[in-house]
């Protein structure tokens, strides 16, 4: 998902969660219901980002262990969903909506623009091996950062995210084509960084007896 995409969504992650349900007529407690289904739904597509931003679990999968799913499936999958989801969008007046409605539909209609708009004609996850290279950083770095379980517990993420970057590159590798050398060059650099990382900074974190790195 694009930048821009992310704060949107981070945007109407907020507001949908300080939005009351008291006063709501039927069709705004409607549309709350497909505000809800959009954040977390969307929140999904990449567990990396959605642990970091405090959803651990959805439905019925546990996030912290995961990394994003990046096969040509799961990004068709996700494009299904944003067509289909537009179509929904359009069954409400959203002049009907109160403003808080109105500025979420907004929201929701601009992360659907931006993410069809990535997958269909920009297609970074075609062109950026520097967005696979900072995805893992993320996936690994978090847990150590957020203070969202038991230090022993969040060791035991990151361990099982290692296990699987192996099998998150070669599902990259298939997607990318055509990258430009310096964004060749910016991924090389921050994949540096990435075993910096694994190799001094994990290594030398103490988070108990009871964890082997």
């Amino acid at each position: 998902m694009r930048i821009i995409a992310v704060l949107l969504l981070l945007s109407l992650f907020s507001l949908s969660c300080g939005h009351g349900s008291s006063g709501n007529t039927a069709p705004n407690a409607a549309f709350a219901k497909l505000t809800e289904e959009f954040v977390y739904k969307t929140l999904s597509f990449s567990p990396v980002f959605a642990s970091s931003q405090g959803l651990h679990q959805y439905g019925g999968v546990s996030f912290d262990t995961q990394l994003d799913d990046v096969g040509g499936r799961a990004i068709q999958q996700q494009r299904d969903f944003y067509v289909d989801f537009h179509k929904r969008m359009e069954g409400f007046d959203k002049d009907s909506l109160s403003p808080e409605d109105r500025a979420d539909y907004d929201i929701m209609d601009s992360v659907v623009g931006l993410s069809l708009f990535d997958t269909d004609m920009a297609q970074t996850w075609q062109r950026s091996p520097q967005t696979y290279v900072e995805l893992i950083g993320s996936a690994l770095y978090n847990p150590l950062l957020l203070e969202y379980a038991p230090k022993e517990d969040r060791f035991r993420h990151i361990i099982a995210r290692m296990n699987k970057v192996s099998l998150f590159m070669e599902s990259a590798r298939r997607q990318l084509r055509q990258a430009p050398s310096e964004w060749v060059k910016v991924a090389l650099e921050e994949n540096d960084g990435n075993i910096d990382l694994i190799d001094k900074t994990l290594r030398s974190t103490r988070f108990g007896a009871s964890v082997a790195f």
